[in-house]
Protein backbone atom coordinates (compact mmCIF):
# COMPACT_ATOMS: atom_id res chain seq x y z
CA UNK A 1 0.00 0.00 0.00
CA UNK A 2 1.04 3.59 -0.87
CA UNK A 3 0.00 6.81 0.25
CA UNK A 4 0.22 10.61 -0.98
CA UNK A 5 2.70 12.64 1.51
CA UNK A 6 1.97 16.46 0.92
CA UNK A 7 5.88 17.15 2.03
CA UNK A 8 7.15 15.30 -0.54
CA UNK A 9 4.54 15.12 -3.62
CA UNK A 10 5.44 11.98 -3.69
CA UNK A 11 3.48 7.86 -2.99
CA UNK A 12 5.47 6.48 0.10
CA UNK A 13 5.07 3.12 1.32
CA UNK A 14 1.99 2.63 3.90
CA UNK A 15 2.72 -0.20 6.50
CA UNK A 16 4.09 -2.65 4.49
CA UNK A 17 3.58 -5.01 6.52
CA UNK A 18 -0.75 -5.19 6.03
CA UNK A 19 -2.20 -6.59 2.98
CA UNK A 20 -4.90 -3.84 2.25
CA UNK A 21 -7.27 -2.99 -0.29
CA UNK A 22 -8.55 -0.23 0.82
CA UNK A 23 -8.86 1.96 3.88
CA UNK A 24 -10.30 5.37 5.51
CA UNK A 25 -8.43 7.30 8.04
CA UNK A 26 -10.65 8.22 11.10
CA UNK A 27 -11.40 12.46 11.22
CA UNK A 28 -9.22 12.71 14.41
CA UNK A 29 -6.76 10.74 12.72
CA UNK A 30 -6.12 8.39 15.37
CA UNK A 31 -7.70 5.22 13.62
CA UNK A 32 -8.27 3.59 10.34
CA UNK A 33 -10.35 0.97 8.63
CA UNK A 34 -8.78 -1.36 6.25
CA UNK A 35 -10.67 -4.40 4.16
CA UNK A 36 -7.81 -6.66 4.33
CA UNK A 37 -6.59 -8.98 0.77
CA UNK A 38 -7.40 -11.57 -0.14
CA UNK A 39 -9.77 -12.08 2.36
CA UNK A 40 -11.48 -9.00 2.28
CA UNK A 41 -12.16 -8.97 6.09
CA UNK A 42 -12.52 -5.46 7.42
CA UNK A 43 -10.74 -4.19 10.26
CA UNK A 44 -10.01 -1.34 12.58
CA UNK A 45 -6.69 -0.15 14.11
CA UNK A 46 -4.30 2.46 14.71
CA UNK A 47 -2.53 4.36 12.29
CA UNK A 48 0.67 2.74 12.98
CA UNK A 49 -1.13 -0.68 13.30
CA UNK A 50 -1.16 -1.44 16.72
CA UNK A 51 -4.54 -2.10 18.43
CA UNK A 52 -6.09 -4.46 15.00
CA UNK A 53 -9.77 -5.41 15.77
CA UNK A 54 -11.26 -7.37 13.40
CA UNK A 55 -14.96 -6.47 12.62
CA UNK A 56 -16.04 -8.78 9.85
CA UNK A 57 -15.43 -12.38 9.55
CA UNK A 58 -16.64 -13.27 6.13
CA UNK A 59 -17.30 -11.00 3.08
CA UNK A 60 -20.08 -10.94 1.16
CA UNK A 61 -20.49 -10.09 -2.45
CA UNK A 62 -24.26 -9.11 -3.53
CA UNK A 63 -25.13 -8.42 -6.88
CA UNK A 64 -28.57 -6.49 -7.93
Amino acid sequence: MRAYDPRTGKLVPFLESLSMLEFVISPDRQWMAYSEYPTRYLWKSRLDGSEKVQLTSAYRNRRS
